[in-house]
């Protein structure tokens, strides 16, 4: 290096080391003796001020972070759309609903079908309206189970219990079977097992799987409308008609058709029709009208109860009303004291004693809160939008404001999923032997001519 006559030669030693500092550097000399030439701090030269060192390259935030959050609410999210998941399926299994329509060619019926895929409703009831002729009857079951391949057990069922209320007839390939008060008078077991025992047949050809019956009333007040009037019931004995219903029970069972003791806590002693209006039982019902139902539970043939529009102050939450939509005569009465412990249905909530003095709504909250497993609406919607949609959004929502425990709605399905346990194995569960007709019974009075209404269950 040459330094210029200007330059001091201070100056110019301090260029000169470094001059060498750097090309050492730059060479990548690394010698002992150099060192300290390669160091500027060792050479008396100011240091440079140092870059900041780039952070390290990372996905996302540290722990900790806005990111372990996002991903916090969406575990969330995903647990609670699982949890509503299951809500809505175990409500489906609560549902036992009617339809319009008597093929795949109906609009009604497509949506129903597709409700039934998506596990929305575990039930339907046929109707009159569905029902033409036994082909026919026999393409709708068969489509309707198909629908519910993938699903638990649908419930298909039908009112067909003998006598006027048979929805199965002669335009069906069905012949006309006696009443229950016109085979107990005959006092024919025989009779009565060979005229069950044809019935739960049909029904099984038919790929029906649920008829709601036998009728467990006793014969109380003969002036009764739909009870006495209708020869529905087997008589006054409580032991004669338990044996009659088991009869009913174990022909059904044979076939492999559910069966449904009705309607509790009793109809007997009614002044009135349930299906009309509301009735009130307070000064007519009796205690003997609960044997039936603790008879039947006692030799395991109470397979699913259905309760009855019908008014008691005793046996009613605060308020006026009936056993079906009241905690007292379900968790109370058929569970605490009957000891029953199996599914309970409601009878049909669109019945007149329901519909003209209780919103759907509350008529539906009330049934499930009171104790019911199955809510039974016979009627469809009359909009575009099926009954059965229309229950379950109300459903959803009480449970979302915690007017229905959800556990509740769990108790239900649980004892829906053991009713349908024999229906997945297709088999129901052996009884003991119907127990014989109970000997000095008093005569009963001669039968009523049968009639055949409009829409009896």
């Amino acid at each position: 290096m040459i330094c210029l006559p200007t330059v001091s030669g201070a100056a110019c030693a301090r260029s000169a080391r470094l001059s060498v500092a750097m090309a050492i550097a730059a060479i990548g000399l690394a010698h002992p003796a150099l060192a300290e030439a390669s160091n500027p701090a060792a050479a008396g030269l100011e240091q440079p001020v140092p870059y900041p060192k780039p952070l390290p390259f990372r996905l996302g935030n540290p722990p900790g972070g806005a990111d372990e959050a996002t991903r916090e609410k969406a575990k969330a999210a995903s647990a609670k759309a699982r949890a509503d998941r299951e809500l809505r399926r175990m409500i489906g299994q609560m549902l036992l609903v009617g339809f319009h329509g008597q093929s795949k060619g109906s609009a009604y019926v497509q949506r129903l079908l597709g409700e039934i895929r998506t596990g929305d409703v575990g039930g339907v009831i046929l109707m009159e309206r569905n029902i033409d002729r036994a082909p026919q009857i026999k393409r709708l079951v068969d489509l309707i189970k198909q629908a519910a391949a993938k699903q638990p057990p649908l419930l298909i069922g039908i009112d067909q219990e003998g006598g006027a209320v048979q929805r199965l007839r002669s335009r069906q390939g069905v012949r006309r079977f006696s009443s229950a008060w016109m085979l107990a008078r005959g006092g024919d077991i025989n009779k009565a097992r060979q005229t069950y025992e044809s019935i739960a047949k049909d029904l099984a050809r038919r790929g029906i799987n649920l008829n709601f019956g036998p009728v467990v009333d006793l014969r109380i007040n003969q002036r009764n409308p739909i009870i006495a009037r209708m020869n529905r019931s087997y008589g006054r004995n409580a032991e004669n008609v338990a044996a009659f219903a088991r009869i009913f029970i174990d022909a059904h069972r044979k076939y492999g058709i559910l069966t449904c003791a009705k309607h509790f806590p009793g109809h007997g002693s009614s002044l009135s029709d349930s299906h009309k209006g509301f009735v009130d039982i307070t000064k007519t019902w009796k205690e003997v009208e609960l044997e039936p139902y603790t008879l039947l539970r006692g030799t395991g043939h109470l397979e699913m109860v259905m309760t009855g529009h019908l008014y008691h102050e005793r046996l009613s939450d605060e308020g006026r009303w009936p056993a079906t939509l009241s905690r007292a005569a379900i968790d109370g009465l058929l569970r605490s004291q009957v000891g029953y412990r199996g599914a309970v249905i409601t009878d049909d909530l669109s019945m007149g004693a329901i519909r003209r003095n209780h919103t759907v709504k509350e008529a539906v909250v009330r049934s499930v809160l009171a104790g019911n497993d199955i809510l039974l609406m016979s009627s469809p919607a009359r909009s575009g939008e099926t009954i059965s949609k229309t229950i379950r959004e109300i459903l959803i929502a009480a449970v979302a404001d915690g007017t229905i425990p959800r556990s509740r709605i769990a108790a239900s399905y649980h004892r829906i999923r053991e009713l349908k346990r024999g229906l997945a194995l297709n088999s129901l569960r052996p009884t003991k032997p119907s127990a014989p007709i109970a000997s000095g019974a008093k005569p009963e009075p001669a039968p009523q001519p049968e009639r055949n209404p409009r829409n009896p269950g």
